[in-house]
């Protein structure tokens, strides 16, 4: 049904003239990508080379949005020789990101088959198969996991180790989980958040590992770049973290209420700089963070079902939501969380009726480019464009839910 949905959807969107989410679907299958990360990054390792400082040469003077930390590079430095630079090094990063994209499919495929086969008998059963070939299928025309490969993202290493780390702690790997978290934040450092998580639920095998796999990186980049840069670094999340972006592509609280706030011209896309500070949009973003974070620490605590497969979704999730710029290519991870949710929701006898139905919504909602939306730019119509942050919000009520009806299932991992 979802993917019979998801297909007409596209058709109806094409037939209107509209851009659809199959368009990308098809540019990852032919592997068409761009560099969206890696042309800002390469910048940054030409500057290291030259012997200046990143983040001051690229991110305050050049004006690039160069906003990955330093351990980031180690990734172009370790794919770069004298054969492999330029445009050879792109094609070589975008194969990484192929490879990260095929992870995360194979993660939510893995996600529904153990989640939807309670019963070790029923491996065979067609119906299994046909809907772990469907949900292979709406993997592929989920946009945010798409459109991440194809704008040659980074964040599709993301997506794959969230996805890696939900499949470990479902099947009680929690040292695996950490490791797939380490690699996370070292990319994306507010995944480091994890860490404090599994420290509040006791998961020491997951912290460890966690932690360990962290520092290692963080080490090799310390030795090569050198902790002026790292300082530099802090800079610049500062810098990002008290303007956001306004373009409707930022799902986040911070870019509904910067398209709400900012005036016409600071709410495009522009290479070189960021929306000016406003007062209201820094205090609701940093509101609705720490709204985000805290319930996301406290609440599945307090509902007694902390520690599950259900809670590191939560925590993940209200992670990418919680920052000022989650781009709607950082929601590639709710594909295997939907999953994971549904199938508690189907498995769990007393789950509300309403989950299943809420689930697709959700994945209908942040799954697809909705061109029809975003073409509503003045405000507060274009509280329509923030249809992603909205089916994650439907997504995440959602999660709470399921976790209270399965309470009374031993989903938990122990250490």
């Amino acid at each position: 049904m979802l993917l019979a949905g998801v297909v007409a959807l596209n058709v109806v969107l094409w037939r209107m003239g509209h851009t659809t989410s199959l368009r990308y679907a098809r540019m990852l299958l032919i592997q068409q990508a761009s560099a969206d990360s890696w042309r800002p990054m390469l910048r940054g390792l030409e500057a290291f080379d030259s012997g200046q400082p990143i983040y001051q040469t690229v991110f305050f003077n050049d004006r690039v949005k160069f906003q990955y930390p330093p351990s980031s590079l180690l990734l172009p430095l370790a794919l770069r020789n004298d054969q492999r630079s330029g445009v050879p090094l792109f094609h070589a990063l975008n194969r990484v990101g192929l490879a990260a994209t095929l992870v995360v499919w194979v993660s939510t495929v893995v996600l529904f088959m153990r989640t939807w086969r309670t019963d070790p008998s029923k491996l065979g059963n067609l119906r299994l198969w046909l809907g772990a070939a469907a949900m292979a299928a709406c993997s592929l025309a989920y946009f945010p996991v798409t459109i991440a490969y194809v704008l040659g993202q980074i964040q599709t290493i993301v997506n794959a180790a969230i996805s890696v780390a939900l499949v470990c702690w479902l099947l009680n790997r929690p040292g695996a989980a950490g490791v797939a978290v380490g690699v996370a934040s070292l990319v994306k450092p507010h995944f480091a958040l994890l860490l404090f998580w599994g420290a509040a639920r006791r998961r020491w095998s997951f912290v460890i590992a966690a932690a360990a796999t962290a520092t290692v990186g963080g080490v090799i980049a310390v030795a090569i770049f050198g902790w002026s840069e790292h300082l530099a670094y802090a800079r610049v999340l500062g810098y990002i973290g008290e303007r956001g972006e306004a373009l409707y592509a930022n799902q986040s609280v911070n870019g509904l209420l910067n398209r709400l706030l900012q005036p016409l011209e600071h709410r495009g896309w522009d290479f070189h700089s960021y929306p000016p500070p406003l007062l209201l949009v820094t205090a609701g973003t940093a509101a609705s963070s720490l709204a985000l974070l805290g319930l996301a620490i406290w609440l599945p605590r307090r509902l007694r079902f902390a520690g599950t497969p259900l809670d590191l979704a939560i925590a993940c999730l209200s992670i990418t939501m919680a920052s000022p710029i989650a781009w709607d290519h950082h929601y590639g991870l709710l594909l295997p969380i939907l999953v994971l949710a549904a199938g508690v929701a189907g498995s769990v006898g007393n789950a509300p009726r309403w989950a299943l139905p809420a689930l697709m919504v959700s994945a209908v909602a942040t799954g697809n480019l909705w061109e029809p939306l975003i073409d509503v730019e003045a405000p507060p119509g274009n509280l329509v464009q923030s249809y992603v942050l909205a089916g994650a919000l439907v997504a995440l009520v959602t999660l709470y839910r399921l976790g209270t009806a399965s309470v009374a299932v031993s989903n938990g991992v122990g250490d």
